[in-house]
């Protein structure tokens, strides 16, 4: 018996020694490390594709093209943004229009015949457009047609804000001058059209 364990320990030493002559040498390597504490750390490096967070991290960043605003697409500014899957509505002044930008072409989508779309709201197939100048809000179909007048209460002579209420099928609409925030059914006309949710002025 104890011939045959020690024959069992000479031979599993023997494979272990072929095992190691087969691997060759073991070197050791240094291990090499550097501290990333704030985006300075990396000033001066290449980082193409990339996005350099305020602590520091490396993230995959967004890639961006510059598309010029041609002919009759052309505008002095760009005021408002609302996205979906296939566009980017871009709202503009100063002659009122809301371009739609697909890839790298632009193209006028509507014309408000006011100074400036300042805000967007996009619901479904609808793009909402708010205005000053006359303080207007309109209902753009994406799939074409003549934008539609949407009923305020009289004394709007701005609308700074869009925002659309998904559960409620409303718009929440902020105005100006006297600070007005509304809800507006796009449904309904007239004075049926909308309610003040909040007057900053009482």
């Amino acid at each position: 018996m104890q011939r045959r364990l020690l024959s069992l320990v000479t031979l599993s030493t023997l494979l272990c020694a072929f095992a190691l002559g087969l691997l060759g040498e073991a070197h050791a390597v240094d291990t090499d490390r550097f501290l990333l504490d704030d985006a300075t750390s990396l000033r001066g490096e290449d980082l193409e594709g990339t996005a350099v967070l305020s602590s520091g991290r490396v993230v995959v960043g967004a890639q961006t093209t510059r598309v010029a605003l041609e002919d009759d697409a052309s505008a002095a500014l760009v005021y408002a943004l609302a996205l979906d899957g296939e566009a980017a509505y871009l709202g503009t002044g100063d002659e009122g229009r809301v371009l739609r930008a697909r890839g790298e072409r632009v193209d006028v989508l509507a014309e408000t015949g006011q100074l400036l779309v300042t805000s967007l709201a996009r619901a479904g197939r609808t793009l909402y457009a708010g205005t000053i100048g006359e303080g207007k809000l309109f209902a753009i179909p994406l799939g074409g047609g003549e934008p539609q007048e949407i009923a305020l209460p009289e004394g709007v002579e701005h609308v700074w804000a869009l925002a659309w209420m998904e559960r409620t099928r409303r718009l929440v609409v902020g105005t100006g001058p006297e600070g007005l925030l509304l809800e507006v059914d796009p449904t309904k006309q007239g004075e049926d059209a909308f309610r003040t949710l909040l007057d900053t002025d009482a």
